[in-house]
């Protein structure tokens, strides 16, 4: 199966995550990542794994989150990755990136996640894309229209981390790990 860790956006967040994705679809005819992706920021890229592995990971997960307090993030604004990627902008505290990334230390010490390039994930840009795989057409049609409607602002709580399992074309919640407590049943 395959799998990928991350942060599950909600509340308010999650509601303008889903209505912007939909407003983009249906706007510029572009894929509506909400319909098969819930809105997220990855802290782990999709990795392959069986039921073995992924007990490993719930392993880590539960044991070591606990070491951890919540963190803040902030989404604000938007951003975009060259001309093919548009997303909602985050950032987090210097404590916020400092558990970032020890969660990801501590999940590549894993010998099946080792082989993922963790180079993307060291360098990345917190964020949750609303439009992916665009033309650069698209793009310009879309970033014109973003730079238009008022930016996003969303104060959020990292209080745990969400494994998500692809079934049948739709990424969906695995399992939620509360930083600090046990797991979320």
């Amino acid at each position: 199966m395959k799998y990928f860790i991350g942060y599950n956006i909600e509340g308010e967040a999650k509601w303008y995550h889903n209505e912007v994705s939909t407003e983009l679809s249906d706007t510029f005819g572009i894929e509506n990542l909400s319909n098969h992706t819930p809105a997220h920021f990855t802290l782990i890229p999709p990795f392959n794994a069986d039921e073995e592995e992924i007990a490993m990971v719930e392993t880590v997960l539960e044991k070591r989150l606990e070491n951890f307090k919540p963190f803040p993030l902030l989404i604000e604004g938007f951003g975009h990755f060259h001309t093919t990627t548009v997303f909602l902008n985050a950032t987090s505290t210097v404590y916020g990136y400092k558990c970032i990334n020890e969660i990801e230390e501590i999940l590549f010490e894993l010998p099946f996640l080792n082989k993922v390039d963790s180079t993307s994930t060291r360098k990345r840009v917190l964020h949750a894309s609303i439009g992916r795989f665009l033309t650069e057409e698209q793009f310009r049609k879309i970033w014109n229209y973003l730079q238009h409607i008022p930016p996003p602002r969303f104060a959020l709580l990292c209080n745990a981390i969400t494994m998500y399992v692809r079934i049948e074309e739709e990424w969906r919640i695995y399992a939620q790990y509360p930083i600090g407590n046990k797991k979320i049943p």
